[in-house]
């Protein structure tokens, strides 16, 4: 499963604001299945107050594993889209992981959603068949979010959307094949780019370090390395100075 099958599906996810429509198609019980129509698991989807929230049971990996109780929230939907954060209880002992999945709306009410499922470095194609009507049984918004920060699932620096700042007005950002000044220049993005999508960084940034500090200590953990970017619609990645970052608080 190559990310270049499926990097048209990722979204330009940079607004938080649902609207009506397609929005209240997620609203349901739904399987997720695999590119082999494997069936990944089960859970339900509301929409609620703007966010979109969801509970059930998901395979560990979508390659092998058993099924874990899983807890989902958004953090961005668009008109095309939502960006859904998986977070996976392990054994009972809390919420220990936490992997995005990134979804197209339903066309219909009823109809599929399609979209890609983060494991580590790679990604995997998934689609969602709608089961039935919601069942019930999620907790308020609140609530729900309170229990996942209790939890405390460890996101760091790549579960972050950036905003290029402190490049002047109409020019252009250089990215590196390699974290240095001296690598190969491998294209340019555009003063004014947003919602970028990080890789890694050099030197690596504990994960739990980067959720527990202000956003001001995350900006300075970013502007004392190179990191590695790339727009969602997948026509550039490589290496920038981090002090041209700043995360997206969504």
């Amino acid at each position: 499963m190559k990310s270049s099958r499926f990097l048209a599906l990722l979204l330009c996810l940079t607004t938080s604001t649902a609207q009506a429509g397609p929005h209240e198609f997620l609203t349901g019980e739904w399987e997720m299945v695999s590119e082999t129509s494997e069936s990944l698991g089960n859970f339900g989807l509301v929409l609620r107050d703007g966010r979109v929230l969801g509970n059930g049971t998901l395979m560990e990996s979508v390659l092998a594993g058993r099924r874990l109780a899983v807890r989902m929230q958004s953090v961005n939907i668009t008109d095309d889209g939502v960006h859904l954060q998986v977070m996976f209880d392990e054994g009972g002992s809390g919420l220990k992981r936490v992997t995005p999945l990134l979804l197209t709306l339903p066309k219909r009410p009823g109809g599929p959603m399609r979209g890609s499922l983060r494991e580590g470095e790679r990604f995997a194609l998934v689609t969602l068949r709608y089961v039935a009507a919601y069942q019930g049984g999620l907790a308020p918004p609140d609530e729900q979010a309170q229990a996942a920060s209790r939890s405390g699932p460890v996101q760091g620096a790549t579960s972050y959307s950036y905003d290029l700042v402190g490049v002047p007005a109409g020019k252009r950002i250089t990215l590196r094949a390699k974290p240095s000044g001296e690598s190969t220049r491998v294209g340019a993005l555009p003063a004014d780019k947003r919602g970028l999508l990080m890789e890694r960084c050099s030197p690596a940034i504990d994960g739990n370090h980067f959720d527990s500090v202000s956003h001001a200590d995350r900006v300075a953990l970013l502007a004392e390395r190179w990191c590695e970017v790339r727009d969602v619609e997948g026509h550039q990645q490589g290496f920038i100075k981090g002090r041209y970052l700043t995360p997206v608080v969504n």
